[in-house]
């Protein structure tokens, strides 16, 4: 095994350099990457009770991402079933 032979300063000074990613607030990682499975069946189920801001990140990144796009579609689509069945009269 040989050890770097770089001192523990220039491995310091280098780190020092390098930028960090900014952190994301919770509704702007939404954007960014793939809404989590809590996020997009409240999207799906329950729309109207989440925040505006919510809706539009999610709805951001729908615009761009088809796969979350279909996932919220068939979603939604099963919802509305169910919310249709539960409405149905019920004949014994």
């Amino acid at each position: 095994m040989t050890r770097s032979t770089r001192s523990k300063k220039e491995r310091t000074q280098r780190s020092a350099r390098t930028p960090k990613a900014p952190r994301l607030e919770a509704a702007d990682q939404i954007v960014n990457a793939h809404p989590s499975a809590p996020v997009m069946n409240n999207y799906c189920l329950y729309r109207d009770r989440l925040s505006r801001e919510t809706i539009e990140k999610v709805e951001a990144h729908l615009a761009v991402c088809e796969r979350c796009r279909k996932d919220a579609e068939y979603g939604t689509e099963h919802a509305d079933y169910f919310r249709r069945l539960m409405k149905a009269p019920i004949d014994c």
